[in-house]
């Protein structure tokens, strides 16, 4: 749980150097913005099935995981796209 009342920029410094990098990355690459749809937090669902399924975790539904993140008040899920 990380604890949002921190700001943007304390919360970066929180990361792993590592995580960090791979942030900077993927927002130079390309862009980053709030899901905003069920297509959306759909494009992201694909990646994180080829994501579990590589490393033998069991696999939540597409329904249960638009339902999670359909709670708009308490997260956001952020989309990285590069071209």
């Amino acid at each position: 749980m990380l604890d949002l009342s921190l700001g943007p920029y304390a919360l970066f410094r929180e990361f792993a150097q590592i995580r960090r990098n791979d942030i900077r990355r993927g927002s130079n690459a390309g862009s980053v913005d709030l899901a905003k749809s069920r297509d959306d937090v759909s494009a992201y669902y694909a990646v994180y099935v080829d994501w579990a399924r590589r490393r033998f975790l069991p696999i939540t539904g597409e329904e249960e995981f638009q339902e999670v993140f359909a709670a708009w008040r308490n997260r956001r899920l952020l989309l990285a796209g590069y071209t």
